[in-house]
């Protein structure tokens, strides 16, 4: 059925084709849409069947008919990319159309197409009406839909529109707004010459974060249109800050120390927001960075520092200054003492004992770190410890509370205390004979604590002569719990008894040991070639005068001493002395009939 009306339409334009007006000629194209028409009128009156109906793209006729009644069709034809149809109908163009009067040869514009949609190869159709005016006013507006955006709730939003007069009479007329918070510029009431326009601002000014829509009414005498109608829309937005404190403490803080803390501001709200101010109920508060504008969702930092002068409590309100009013954030902070200190049991102390310390910090202290001088660390509040060696040491202890970190040293001293002792207080020698020396003696020292025993010296109290050291070097100290063995020798210089001291003088005292031998005098060598004579009852001696000692050294003979036995093993006695060396015994026989003699030389050196 549809196709039959199609070849019909076709047919009734052939055979009216020539009475088709020259500007509203066209060629045919293989791409083409139809359009129907249910009514048309020129200055209110229904066209008659002797007028036309013409579309055009710009200023090139693509389509055109002469007018039948109601359902009229006009074809469009597009680009089928031929030049005969260069210029014709794309897809999405919307045509304009115009009246061909008949009666008076004149062409006329539709003013009202508002219904027309875009071309379509293929597509078909319908508008309900077309009007178009000979003359009067004749008004044309730039939008009929009017969107003013987000406005920030408590400002002003404007948006323009131009009222055009585009017919050949004064246009006069008024514009209102249906709803009271829609503001309109001069202009409510207007009066426009043919050919020129105004422009009107639409305003708002939201009260509340909502939607406002309204119509704009403008009532002129137009013969086209009378009255028209602008869809108006807008939204009001506002700002709103926030943060993830209301409450920002910084505790305590180190007096005369500044601290740093960070919150963050977010703009929760729709719109952006500006920050005009930053102000503190304190002065010991201060703003360190801070933005001044955050856009609608959006987060950002701000920095607030905090410096004690005084050791006391502090209370601030932070005031944030915005375009959508004050927000408060309550700082606190407190100011206080950290201070690192301690103390020894002892300022010294002999090695191999702990020292112990006593931690007399103040502040709420965290962490806790001593350093012994690098050798070793602990974290301990009061702790105690063994230092290796001799010598002095800086003991230091770091505290840290929430923010800082402060230190203080002192100076340790470990000393060793030189003690010793002696193997014996008193050596004695064998009896030697003068000038021999004996077999040594030894003498032990000990280092019994915990420091070097030094030795200075080494000295004989008399000086005798007769004692003397074999060691050739003897070393400065002695390490403690080692020892240092002495040997001493004795060489007698007189009879009897040589008794002398040796002193071993140290850092720990002097120790002292008796040395004690006795000196023999070097007997003469014995006797030899003893002759015995008997004659008469006496008995003459003869025997080798002695010269030397038993050590062949020169002897000098005081006298001999004559001793005699009865046996050869004695006991023998003594019968005589003689300077010389002979000796004559008388009347022996009367005492035994045998004698046994021994000669002893006796010298007194």
């Amino acid at each position: 059925m549809k196709y039959r009306l199609l070849i019909l339409i076709l047919l009734a334009l052939a055979s009216l084709w020539s009475l088709q007006p020259t500007d509203f000629s066209f060629n045919q194209s293989s791409q083409q849409c139809f359009y129907f028409i249910e009514s048309a009128s020129l200055d209110g009156n229904s066209l008659t069947e002797g007028d036309w109906i013409g579309a055009f793209k710009d200023d090139i006729c693509v389509g055109s008919a002469q007018w039948s009644g109601s359902n009229t069709t006009i074809p469009l034809m597009g680009d089928d990319g031929f030049t005969y149809s260069s210029g014709y109908c794309l897809p999405g163009d919307v045509p304009d159309f115009k009246v061909w009067d008949s009666q008076t040869d004149l062409y006329w514009e539709f003013s009202d197409n508002s219904e027309i949609s875009s071309w379509t190869n293929n597509g078909t159709y319908l508008i309900s009406y077309l009007r178009a005016y000979t003359s009067s006013p004749k008004i044309e507006v730039s939008s009929l839909q009017l969107d003013l955006g987000n406005i920030v709730v408590g400002q002003e939003g404007l948006e323009q529109v131009i009222v055009s007069n585009i017919g050949e009479e004064v246009l006069i007329g008024h514009i209102s707004a249906s709803n009271d918070f829609y503001l309109i510029s001069d202009g409510a009431n207007f009066q426009i010459e043919p050919a020129d326009s105004i422009i009107v601002e639409i305003g708002l000014n939201p009260d509340n974060e909502r939607d406002y829509g309204g119509v704009i009414t403008i009532i002129s005498n137009s013969a086209i249109n009378p009255e028209i109608e602008i869809q108006v829309s807008a939204r009001g937005i506002m700002a709103h800050i926030s943060s993830n404190v209301r409450l920002l403490p910084f505790n305590n803080v180190w007096k005369d120390h500044e601290v740093i803390k960070s919150l963050s501001l977010l703009n929760d709200g729709s719109s952006t927001l500006f920050i005009e101010d930053y102000t503190f109920s304190v002065d010991c508060f201060r703003l360190i960075d801070g933005p001044s504008i955050i856009p609608a969702g959006e987060e950002n930092q701000l920095s607030i520092a905090f410096l004690p002068t005084a050791f006391q409590v502090y209370n601030s309100t932070l005031t944030i200054s915005t375009n959508v009013g004050e927000y408060n954030i309550e700082v606190s902070g407190t100011g206080y003492l950290l201070n690192a200190d301690f103390t020894t049991a002892q300022d010294s102390v002999e090695i191999g004992n702990r020292v112990y310390f006593i931690n007399n910090s103040q502040g709420e202290i965290n962490n806790y770190n001593w350093n012994f001088d690098d050798l070793d660390n602990s974290n301990q509040v009061n702790p105690s410890y063994l230092f290796p060696q001799i010598g002095l040491y800086e003991v230091t202890l770091q505290v840290s509370d929430e923010y800082f970190t402060t230190e203080t040293s002192k100076i340790v001293l470990v000393y060793g205390v030189a003690e010793g002792s002696i193997s014996t207080h008193e050596l004695e020698f064998l009896s030697n004979y003068l000038g021999v020396p004996s077999d040594t003696l030894t003498l032990a020292i000990y280092s019994t604590r915990t420091a070097d025993l030094l030795i200075d010296s080494f000295n004989f109290r008399d000086d005798t002569g007769a004692y003397s050291l074999l060691n050739e070097e003897l070393p400065e100290f002695v390490a403690p719990n080692d020892s240092l063995v002495i040997e001493i020798l004795f060489t007698p210089v007189s009879s009897g008894n040589n008794i002398d001291f040796l002193n071993i003088s140290t850092n720990a005292g002097t120790f002292t040991c008796l040395l004690e031998g006795i000196g023999l005098v070097v007997p003469p060598k014995t006797v030899e070639n003893i002759t015995i004579v008997p004659s008469n009852g006496n008995v003459d001696l003869q025997w080798d005068p002695v010269s030397t000692t038993i050590l062949d050294t020169p002897a000098n003979i005081s006298y001999y001493k004559v001793e005699a036995s009865t046996t050869p093993t004695g006991p023998f006695v003594w019968i005589g002395i003689s300077p010389t060396n002979s000796f004559t015994q008388f009347g022996v026989a009367n005492y035994s009939q045998r004698y046994f003699y021994r000669i002893i030389a006796v010298s007194q050196d």
